[in-house]
Order: structure tokens, then sequence, then C-alpha cells
């Protein structure tokens, strides 16, 4: 998990689609720490996320309830994502957990930072604080902030830094619900960022090692893996927890609804066909890499890929190897 850089016009309206049937009037789009989501099927009744997705540490997934993403974004959600990644402001890597009724969609994000901090880097954001909303006491350090879109609270406890980050809704007392939220969060967090420790498990583990070592050039530092209830899975590695760590993210897609979604994009942002791939197709795009399976299953590659952020995806060996792998997961 990774927040999170970042999105097409494009997925903004179909995922703002996915997720209208769920929400209440001013929904936003998605959160703008990671490249396409998308919204590939609401839980069948009975439905859970399965449960300790890691095999040791934090479990960021477990830091907020459904009743609390209730309460902060205005819609019950479930964990539906989770990767490393990296927010603006913040030098490190990022423990992220996304919160919504699909895979990889979703309408509250937890971000739990790697690498120790002070509360100077809280303090240093240049962002606007909220008028009329206190954040007295939460953490050694805290700013509520919107954006257009966006309600989010930063707060620093000890050493360890946090986000939440929702989708702004038009109810003002959204970002002190958004607050509270916040402040249990902040209790359960420990004052210590969490082990940086390997936590590759189920699937994940199948990825060739030598093809994640290959886009992060070198070991994996870290590593989350997050199982999705359909079989879909984001797995995540990072060589490091500080500002010159490199990460990637590997999303499986199960649902054959999510290809047809996510190759739209080849037609509607800058893109670069990759070949060799069997099975399907393959492309990249400003910060992505995706492989369009013959049935409709997909894979996304997301995070430290190289290159201009602003053009496709340079298709390198390294890169076009990890696809190649990833798609071996698909059933």
């Amino acid at each position: 998990m990774t927040q999170p850089a970042r999105r097409s016009s494009l997925v903004l309206l179909l995922v703002l689609l996915v997720l209208a049937a769920g929400c209440d009037s001013g929904s936003p789009e998605a959160d703008p720490g990671r490249s396409a989501s998308t919204g590939t099927r609401e839980p069948s009744a009975g439905q859970t996320v399965e449960e300790d997705p890691l095999v040791t540490g934090l479990d960021v997934c477990s830091l907020v309830r459904p009743t609390q993403v209730r309460r902060a974004a205005g819609q019950i959600g479930e964990p539906t994502y989770r990767a490393l990644s990296r927010l603006p402001g913040y030098a490190g890597i990022t423990d992220q957990c996304g919160f919504g009724v699909s895979f990889d969609s979703y309408t509250l994000t937890v971000d739990v930072g790697m690498l120790p901090a002070s509360p100077q880097v809280v303090k240093r954001l240049p962002l606007k604080p909220v008028k009329g909303v206190s954040v007295a006491g939460l953490g050694d350090a805290a700013l509520a902030t919107e954006s257009d879109s966006y309600s989010a609270v930063y707060f620093v406890k000890g050493r360890t830094f946090v986000r939440l980050q929702a989708f702004k809704r038009e109810d003002p007392s959204r970002m002190r619900d958004l607050v509270g939220v916040a402040r249990q969060v902040a209790e359960k967090v420990p004052t210590d960022p969490p082990d940086s420790d390997e936590e590759t498990s189920g699937g994940c583990a199948r990825l060739d090692p030598a093809a994640v070592r290959g886009v992060l050039g070198a070991e994996p530092g870290l590593s989350r893996s997050f199982p999705y209830k359909d079989n879909s899975s984001v797995c995540s590695f990072a060589s490091g927890v500080g500002s010159d760590a490199k990460f990637v993210a590997v999303a499986t897609y199960t649902n054959p609804s999510a290809g047809p979604f996510l190759a739209d994009q080849e037609q509607f942002l800058p893109s670069k066909p990759v070949s060799g791939i069997p099975g399907g197709h393959a492309f990249t795009v400003p910060g992505t890499a995706y492989f369009i399976g013959d049935d409709g299953q997909a894979i996304g590659v997301t995070g430290s890929l190289g290159g201009d952020p602003k053009v496709p995806a340079r298709p390198t060996p390294a890169l076009v190897g990890l696809v190649t792998s990833a798609a071996g997961l698909l059933q």
C-alpha cells in the first residue's frame, strides 16, 4: 500500500459510476495516491474480506472498522486494497490500506509511514488547515485539511507518520467525523514505525523474485501481501523505507469485467504496446503497466517504473519480466 501519484479523467468518471450506487450524492472520484483503480463488483451477502492478510507485523487494514469507514466517508467499507506507496510531503514509504466495496476501489485510505518522522513533517506540509476543526491532542502534531475532492487528516504519533484521506462530503460535519476516526486510529498506532520486514504470502510468493529485483534494482527490504475474497490480490515490494527507496505493486484482477475496463486506458491515455507476453495484450501508460488476459482477467503494475511520469512507462526487460511473471498468477 501505498498513499499515494496520478489518474485519468476517464478512470475517475468510471470509478464514480461504480461508487454511486453505494454513496450519497457528492461522492467524488478515487484516491490520487495510486494509479487506476477499478470497482469490479460489490460483495455478495455473507462474504467478508479474508482476515489477517499478513504473515506478521502491524496490519494497517485492522486500524479502521467498517462502521468507522461509514462515519468518515459516508459509506460502509471493508479493506479492498493494500500496498506500499508514497505520499507527497513525506520522505518515506507508507503502508497503505484502502476501504471500499469492491477490489481496488475505495472511499477511505489509511497510510502508516515506515520511516521515522518528527512533528516537523506535518508542520511543514504546504496545506491549509480547515477552519473550525480542532485537532488538539491528536498525536504530537496534526493537520486537518481539504482540497476540492478530498478531506485528509495528517498526524505524527511519537515517530510514526499517519494520514487518513476520504472523499470530500458536502456535509461540513464530515471533516470532524474524519478527525474523530483519526483519534481512534491514533490509539492503535505504535509510537515507532512498523517493522520493515518481508510479508509475502499466498499467490504473491509465486512471483519471480528475480523479476521483482529487476524492477527495484535491489533486493526487497520489505513487502506486503493482500488477498481479496474473489482471489484478486495486491503484492507490493520496496527496496527500503527512505527517500531513495523504490517500490512496486502488482495487482491481480480476477473479475473478467476488470480487463475491458482497464483496456480502455490504452485509448484515452498516452500508451505504448508491450509485446512478447502470451495469453493476452499488454501496454503501458504513465506510471503503470497492464496485461489484459484473453478471458478478461488483468494485471496492473505500478510504482517506481522510472522515466518521465507524464509519458508511458518504458517497457524495459525488467518490467516486461515482472508483468510476465504476474500474468502467471491469473487463474
